[in-house]
């Protein structure tokens, strides 16, 4: 139900959550992970 959708591409070392994400990832070494809300490690 978007009328107008956007994507920019950043590298992660310049969003800080997705580089915790990614790191998160490599450390939980599962093929896949979904979140439902915020993850704590990310509240800062």
């Amino acid at each position: 139900m978007f009328t107008l959708t956007k994507f920019n591409f950043r590298h992660r070392e310049q969003n800080s959550c997705a580089n915790l994400l990614a790191k998160n990832a490599i450390i939980c070494n599962k093929q896949w992970f979904m979140y439902h809300t915020c993850p704590n490690f990310l509240i800062l």
